[in-house]
């Protein structure tokens, strides 16, 4: 191969994870830190960079031969993905699982324009195993709020992955895999222009599966019990903070995966700006109940963020926050139609003050989520 077909195949690719590195080099870094964000992109800042790309420079055998040497001529790669468990495959009613020896990285999935193979390194040698487009019988995806699971069936043998990454390129590949093993003899095209739809909209699925797991009614409760404890402390602006400031803690609660019987305090300006940033998305609903949700989604963000639960963090800001008030309208219902009736009467929802009351300059807003806090109000969420 030349640099210019590997840049081609790089440059034709469909997916944003075809790179030369991973295409032509046997080796992998252990860490990379160019896509971080969030806290973790706020810490590297902090770190001097001879000590980034030391820790960058270590690297983990990926295969004996680069994934190019199995490609056959003119077969172009569109999709790499990353196996965070072991490949199980099934064929004639026996299952043998496929995993890379201890000094391989994890094995990759990689979908070309004329197979899915399967590649994992191996001590005596690399495993490589495809499965044609003409062979596809079904290809489906499962996701989870943890992880994307991917199974293949074929005429004679099948395969499963429990979790694999990244997350917004599976269902993409999925989509293009089916597309190719179209059976009415045709292929069906499926380009670039596809991929970002199918990007976008998985996106917005895996918000949406969030939301529609979320109790709502639990929401609604600790949002007016956080106005009911801020009533003490100050008038209308006050407690229509105190609301979006528990019931965001309860958002976070139900979706983090983090331990939260201790928690870290978020930031007042932090919590602020967030709380501005969903809160404008949500008022283009039209809708006071789902605005005041969307800015509640703000102070999750922030309290995930405080708490290093960076994984909650990239769920919510994976997708505009345009695409989460869609979400939220669709998954609102509850709210909507429930009466309420676990709240207490002293803090009823219909009681809180108008939703205009939380419309405030960012500055103001972080003053009051600063007094609160000097008051008690994050001390008793993290009790609850």
């Amino acid at each position: 191969m030349t640099i210019r077909n590997e840049q081609e195949l790089v440059k034709n690719a469909i997916g944003d994870t075809v790179e030369s590195e991973i295409l032509f080099e046997t080796e992998v870094p252990l860490v990379d830190f160019s896509e971080q964000e969030g806290i973790i992109k706020t810490i590297l800042s902090i770190i001097p960079d001879f000590l980034t790309k030391k820790a960058e420079d270590q690297t983990s055998l990926l295969l004996n031969s680069p994934i190019v040497s199995y490609l056959d001529t003119d077969e172009q790669p569109h999709f790499i993905l990353e196996c965070n468990s072991d490949i199980q495959r099934e064929k004639d009613g026996e299952i043998s699982t496929l995993a890379p020896s201890s000094e391989f990285a994890s094995a990759r999935i990689v979908a070309t324009d004329e197979r899915i193979m399967f590649v994992l390194g191996q001590s005596q040698g690399d495993i490589i195993k495809s499965a044609y487009y003409q062979d596809i019988t079904n290809i489906e995806m499962e996701s989870t709020l943890l992880n994307t699971s991917i199974s293949i069936e074929t005429g004679d043998v099948n395969y499963q992955v429990e979790d694999c990454e990244p997350a917004d390129e599976i269902s993409p590949t999925i989509v293009y895999a089916r597309a190719r093993s179209d059976h009415d003899g045709s292929r069906t095209d499926w380009g670039r222009e596809n991929f970002t739809y199918e990007k976008g909209n998985t996106k917005s699925d895996r918000f949406r599966d969030l939301i529609s797991e979320l109790n709502f009614k639990k929401v609604a409760k600790a949002g007016a019990e956080g106005a009911s404890h801020s009533k003490k402390v100050g008038g209308g602006k006050v407690t229509a903070v105190g609301f979006a400031l528990k019931a965001g803690y309860e958002i976070w609660r139900q979706v983090s995966n983090t331990d939260i019987s201790s928690t870290t305090t978020p930031d007042p300006d932090h919590v602020a700006k967030n709380i501005k940033k969903w809160q404008r998305a949500g008022r283009n609903a039209n809708n006071k109940k789902i605005e005041w949700l969307s800015a509640s989604i703000g102070v999750a963000v922030s309290v995930a963020t405080a708490n290093s639960d960076q994984e909650t963090v990239d769920l919510i800001n994976s997708v505009d926050p345009n695409y989460v008030v869609n979400a939220i309208d669709k998954g609102s219902a509850v709210v909507e139609d429930s009466d309420f009736a676990p709240v207490p009467a002293s803090s009823d929802l219909d009681n809180l003050p108008a939703i205009e009351l939380l419309r405030q300059p960012a500055s103001e807003l972080s003053k009051t989520i600063e007094k609160l806090h000097e008051e008690g109000l994050f001390e008793e969420m993290g009790n609850r």
